[in-house]
């Protein structure tokens, strides 16, 4: 905020607030991932991401699920971007995406709290999918997330667990031929044989009952 001589305040532009900056690096970090999906989708010998040490070998159109995101999302990434700068633009205030930070009257702390819950979540997200895989992290994030943010039941947070376990197998498993990788959990020494036999009954069910 600046003063002026009749003691009237002009409003500081958003353009410098922490809620513009963090949105457009949370742009930025989405679109260079569309790229790495992109370039990662394409058999290269000698590519610009061979030196990579987890490039997946894409087996029976596995390729189909990053660049059908990239299509997907790419319009919804140029308008989120077109709009941020319109609002940015403005000065009126305006709620940042989904995340809730409002440019009104929230305290600093508040506002930095946000963003503690938002990367602290994604990270730990991301962790436990490299961890422990999609199948078993995906499911457990969202009970997590309802019980302890949403404030939910955990009984009522088992419906949108196993939704989106279900659509982690029939859509991304058998349609889109999605691979997984291999979670770091599955060469430890007690998680790796209940990892084996776990796979092998679900592969022995899936052979009896639905292929």
């Amino acid at each position: 905020m600046t003063s002026h001589a009749s003691g009237e305040t002009a409003p500081r532009s958003r353009f410098l607030t922490i809620e513009f900056i963090g949105e457009v690096v949370l742009l930025a970090v989405v679109g260079a991932f569309f790229v790495y999906m992109y370039l990662e989708s394409v058999e290269w010998e000698n590519g610009p991401l061979s030196w990579l040490p987890w490039l997946l070998d894409w087996d029976d159109h596995g390729w189909l699920l990053p660049r059908i995101a990239i299509l997907f999302g790419t319009p919804f990434w140029f308008l989120r971007a077109v709009s941020l700068f319109k609002a940015g633009a403005s000065s009126e205030g305006g709620q940042i995406m989904d995340t809730g930070f409002l440019e009104t009257d929230d305290e600093p702390a508040v506002v930095a709290w946000r963003w503690v819950q938002l990367i602290g979540t994604t990270g730990a997200l991301l962790v436990c999918l490299w961890v422990f895989g999609f199948h078993l992290a995906v499911p457990a994030y969202t009970i997590l997330y309802l019980t302890i943010l949403g404030k939910m039941k955990w009984y009522w947070t088992i419906i949108p667990a196993v939704f989106f376990e279900i659509i982690i197998i029939a859509i991304y498993g058998n349609i889109l031929r999605a691979e997984w990788g291999t979670p770091v959990a599955r060469d430890w020494t007690v998680i790796g044989p209940i990892w084996d036999a776990a796979v092998d009954a679900w592969h022995s069910f899936y052979e009896s009952n639905l292929k």
